[in-house]
């Protein structure tokens, strides 16, 4: 040959930080509501509870417990804004006043540890949070016996730890154990009985069983529309919820019907500048990234981007998720520069959040890899390929499919550097691996067997390119159909090997079939046509017959008139 072939498969790189939770802890759930917190006016409730800790402190001085109650309450409405140190600060006043004056066993305590619990989810301090709420869950079970409304809010509260933490079976047993006590409590149709449905959800999600988390998502809508309406939070979050399951069964249309009601919904209820509204616009925004609609990705991303920075600053994970976002977009675009400076500032974020050796930052790798590789930076590309790889083997072991992908990456490397042994040795892993999860049906599959096959075709084995070309095309047929764009390419890809073979005749065939496909999805008129049959016209010419050559010139002639005109480089 007289040059290499790219190996242009990569598996995408996804993100696999850590989702905003839709599932938040209950917070105080016994808690007598100012009426402002009832209608969600925190300021106002917080200027309330902060007159009234005024007025008791002077009354009864600073350590009695109707000054406990001012600072939990002040603690809940700066929670509820995102506030969480000042939350601590007030939860841990609290929890001082009334050990003090009940001891450690008492249910008023239990409510402090309930509080700081709540604050300890939202930094991720999960640990933390667990040990208060298990202290809380023993001194209400203790008070009050298994089947009490505390008792079940701790569950749920320990749930969402667990879930947090991916200790899915260990979250189920426990949203478990909050409904069996919610459903004997109030009946099946209740909201807190919601709350469980909704939670369950969540973790059949994560452990993608898509149909299962489906079933409770939309139990927990139903409920929540019978008891509120159409217009409610809870009703939004639903929706939310069943949108991320339309989108990872690829059901894009629904998924984005549903994140589209979750958005009106939270602006009704919020206005524009609430991170509940950025996560419905970032959803919104993968289902137009799916979809290759990247200027709509690009608009919704921005929007959820700029309320993010403005809730919490810079810093923040849900910033970052933005940044790769945008990132996978612009190399999607082939503008790689930009790609890179947003790959970068996910990078920087999430190694001040999660160190150097989390898994978070992996993708951040992967995607900084492939930009590097776009641009023929190939020992740049191979430094993060393999900063994401040790990170991935540590976590993982070599057995995991995001382990696979490095392995592909690092493959495409080699094969720049025409180290095709070694390219070899790391498609076959990441093949191994991706047949032992995913069985042989499966597009990473394809994508290996793609590379392997350019792998054998640049080293002249065009037999064994040839068989692995034709195991690819074979899972893409079973996946798309027969007439699909990427069913195309692959055929394109036999036939330049059977040229390469001088097997005109084959070549030939498979050139004509793919013509065939582009011209069902894109008409005949298409400059894809007019490349594919200058390819055959080329082929006819060398097998001297010189009449078929000229016929399909011609054709391509009138194409390339047609789509650029007499003065196109193209036309010329």
């Amino acid at each position: 040959m007289s040059s290499s072939v790219s190996a242009s498969v990569f598996i995408q790189v996804e993100d696999i930080s850590e989702p905003v939770p839709e599932h938040k802890p209950e917070i105080n759930v016994w808690d007598d509501k100012d009426v402002y917190v009832v209608q969600s006016k925190h300021e106002d409730a917080l200027i309330n509870y902060e007159n009234a800790l005024d007025i008791r402190i002077h009354k009864y001085g600073r350590r009695h417990h109707h000054v406990a109650q001012c600072y939990l309450g002040i603690g809940n409405e700066y929670w509820n804004q995102a506030r969480y140190e000042d939350a601590l600060a007030n939860y841990e006043k609290a929890l001082e006043i009334r050990i003090h004056k009940y001891g450690y066993n008492h249910p008023d305590v239990a409510q402090c540890y309930v509080g700081i619990g709540n604050v300890y989810v939202e930094q991720s301090r999960y640990e933390d949070a667990l040990e208060n709420y298990e202290n809380a869950l023993e001194i209400c079970i203790d008070k009050y016996g298994h089947n009490h409304p505390y008792v079940e809010a701790c569950y749920n509260n320990i749930a969402v730890v667990y879930l947090n933490q991916s200790r899915y079976d260990e979250a189920l047993a426990n949203f478990e154990k909050a409904l069996v006590i919610r459903i004997w409590k109030y009946g099946h149709n209740h909201s807190d009985v919601a709350t469980c449905y909704f939670g369950i959800g969540n973790v059949y999600w994560n452990q993608s069983r898509y149909e299962d988390a489906l079933s409770n998502y939309e139990k927990a809508l139903d409920i929540y529309i019978d008891k509120y309406g159409s217009n409610h939070l809870d009703v939004a979050q639903c929706y939310f919820g069943i949108g991320k399951v339309y989108w990872t069964q690829s059901r894009y249309e629904d998924a984005l019907a549903n994140y589209r009601k979750a958005l009106e919904i939270r602006i009704h209820k919020y206005g524009h500048k609430h991170p509940d509204v950025a996560q419905c616009y970032f959803g919104i925004g993968k289902v137009y990234w799916i979809q290759s609609r990247y200027e709509d990705t690009l608009a919704n991303y921005a929007k959820a981007l700029e309320i993010y920075i403005d809730k919490y600053g810079y810093n923040h994970r849900d910033v970052a998720q933005c940044y790769f976002g945008i990132g996978k977009v612009y190399w999607n675009q082939s503008r790689y520069e930009d790609a890179l400076a947003n790959y970068e500032n996910a990078l920087e974020i999430r190694i001040h959040k999660y160190g150097r050796k989390h898994r978070h930052i992996t993708p951040c790798y992967l995607g900084i890899g492939n930009v590097y590789w776009n641009q023929a930076r190939y020992e740049d590309a191979l430094a993060n390929y393999e900063k994401a790889f040790q990170i991935r083997i540590h976590k993982y072991g070599y057995n995991h499919p995001d382990v696979a992908q490095c392995y592909l990456g690092i493959g495409n490397v080699y094969v720049e550097q025409t180290r095709y042994e070694d390219a070899l040795e790391n498609y076959e892993n990441a093949l191994e691996i991706c047949i032992d999860k995913y069985g042989h049906n499966h597009p990473y599959v394809e994508a290996c067997y793609n590379n392997i096959a350019v792998v054998y075709l640049n080293q002249s084995r065009y037999e064994d390119a040839l068989a692995n070309f034709e195991k690819a095309l074979a899972i893409k047929k079973k996946i798309y159909g027969e007439i699909h764009a990427d069913v195309s390419t692959t055929l394109h890809q036999i036939a330049n090997v059977y040229c390469d073979q001088a097997k005109y005749k084959d070549s030939l065939e498979n050139y004509h079939k793919v013509v065939g496909y582009i011209q069902s999805y894109h008409g005949d008129t298409h400059p894809e046509v007019a490349s594919t049959l200058h390819t055959i016209a080329n082929g006819y010419y060398k097998k001297g017959k010189y009449k078929g050559a000229v016929t399909n010139y011609v054709n391509v002639l009138k194409i390339y008139i047609d789509k650029f005109g007499h003065n196109h480089p193209k036309t010329h």
